[in-house]
């Protein structure tokens, strides 16, 4: 009969122990988060390039990027880079696009320039590098986009995170956790972006908002994931590779 009791005893202890065991882990587990988040944010303020994205507007080192004005976008992310299709910085991780503004009539009959002033309408900044470019060039694949792709290979990679809507993100973060994320801070979800041939993404669009100084316009934010899972139905836990801020002006 004591053998008994003391087996109830020691079977009762040891229950015991793993529940305080358990909780304790649990209780880390939270612990933890919360300072990898605070961690991942000290990180971020310490990184030469920060980039956030706050409702619809872009800052680049806590400084506005105005993007209905070329000239005033050089103003902030400064005249170092080199064009072709596209335009890529030489020091920073991003690309960007332009396209004029006004009538044809604008150009300069003395040497044969357009002389329409320029906005940005795209910016493309890059988390991680682009698998499917090197997947086609072995395939002797050479379209406009795998051109694209080629330069944009060669950029270097953000190192470190980009800041959205008070989320962190880099090249490790999982789509499945920036929306559960999303949806606990009751923000508006990021919803799949399909019909592209070289890759997929998720976004969203806010319509009228004030990203810029000269009136209003369609903006939208892209997460480009990474390509080698674009065909697969579980796309969500896949990594995202560029975040792409599209800014069009209604006129």
């Amino acid at each position: 009969m004591s053998k008994i009791i003391s087996i109830l005893i020691m079977v009762s202890v040891l229950t015991a122990c793993n529940g305080i065991k358990k909780e304790n882990l649990l209780a880390a587990d939270t612990n933890d988060t919360v300072l990898n988040f605070q961690d991942a944010l000290e990180s971020y303020k310490a990184q030469e390039h920060r980039f956030e994205i706050k409702a619809c507007k872009l800052y680049y080192n806590e400084q506005h990027v105005v993007l209905d004005s070329l000239h005033l976008f050089e103003k902030v992310m400064g005249s170092n880079y080199s064009s072709d299709d596209d335009d890529y910085y030489n020091d920073k991780p991003i690309s960007f696009q332009t396209k004029w503004l006004g009538k044809m009539y604008n150009l300069d009959k003395t040497n044969g320039l357009d002389n329409r002033p320029r906005m940005v309408y795209s910016i493309a900044i890059k988390l991680s590098d682009d698998t499917e470019f090197l997947k086609n060039r072995k395939e002797g694949y050479t379209s406009r986009l795998k051109q694209r792709d080629s330069l944009f290979y060669n950029l270097p990679t953000l190192e470190g995170y980009v800041l959205i809507d008070g989320q962190l993100i880099n090249a490790n973060t999982k789509i499945k956790d920036f929306n559960k994320d999303r949806k606990n801070n009751k923000l508006p979800l990021y919803t799949p972006f399909l019909g592209q041939g070289r890759s997929q993404g998720i976004w969203y669009g806010q319509s009228y908002c004030k990203p810029a100084y000269n009136g209003v316009g369609l903006t939208e934010i892209t997460l480009f994931y990474n390509d080698e899972n674009y065909l697969e139905k579980n796309y969500k836990v896949t990594t995202i590779k560029e975040v792409r801020y599209n800014y069009e002006q209604p006129y």
